[in-house]
Formats: C-alpha cells, sequence, structure tokens
C-alpha cells in the first residue's frame, strides 16, 4: 500500500510540474488539491503515526486551496496557511530530538537539512519581497 500511495503522490505531482511548465490552468486545477491528500494516503499506510501530522497536512492543504484562488486575499492566506505549518513542522521536530538543540547543530547529519531550510527561505523571502508591496496596498 505505502508503494502505490507512493507512485500515485509521484505521477500527480510530476504532473502538476508540468502544469507549472505548460500553465495549463486545467491541470493544475486538478492536481493541487490531490497532492496533499495523497501524503495524507501515503501517511495513513504505515503503521507508525501521529496526529500531529495529519493536522500540519490539513492546514497545508488548505492553504494550497487558497492558493488556488488567484486574488491577493486568497494568497495570503495561503501563504499564512503554509507558514503555520511549517511552524506547527518546526515544534514537531523540536519535540522528537533526544538531545537539545544547540548540541543538534554541531551534528553535520543535522546541519545540511537546516541549512537547506534556510536557503530555501532566504530564497522565497527575496522572490516574494519586492511582490509584497501589492499586498499591502
Amino acid at each position: 500500500m505505502p508503494f502505490l500511495c507512493s507512485g500515485l503522490f509521484w505521477i500527480v505531482a510530476l504532473m502538476n510540474i508540468w502544469e507549472l511548465y505548460t500553465q495549463n490552468t486545467l491541470i493544475d486545477l486538478i492536481t493541487k488539491p490531490l497532492l496533499i491528500p495523497l501524503l495524507i494516503l501515503y501517511y495513513i499506510s504505515h503503521k507508525k503515526r501521529d496526529s500531529a501530522y495529519f493536522l500540519i497536512q490539513f492546514i497545508s492543504w488548505i492553504g494550497s486551496l487558497f492558493l488556488i484562488g488567484e486574488t491577493p486575499l486568497t494568497t495570503i492566506i495561503g501563504i499564512i496557511c503554509f507558514w503555520a505549518a511549517i511552524l506547527l513542522y518546526t515544534y514537531v521536530i523540536i519535540q522528537h530530538l533526544d538531545v537539545p538543540f544547540y548540541k543538534n547543530l554541531r551534528n553535520p547529519k543535522r546541519i545540511i537539512p537546516l541549512i537547506i531550510y534556510l536557503i530555501y527561505f532566504i530564497l522565497i523571502i527575496t522572490h516574494l519581497g519586492p511582490n509584497l508591496k501589492v499586498f499591502l496596498g
């Protein structure tokens, strides 16, 4: 079952990426709402589960639905939902750490994901920064 859920997710994800390339809005309207429910199915198919992940995925799904709308209000709500999900992910990850956070920063296996996330965050803010003036009025 996990293999099937994973395969369905990757098919839909690749279709969604293809939509970004071809700018076919019909494919976007079909694939975007399916991505996170497929991730939830993949997660459900495993034996070890945490209810916090369901909440995080649900908030992410709501955010992706709001991002389908192209008005400034729906975009802002979608971004807020995604940032809420990121904060919840951070909380869950910190709760599962077996050693204090500052000690994890000394381990290269744990610092690399943090660096990747920080680069991602900086790129997103750099990209959105000039366009945020539109939302402020």
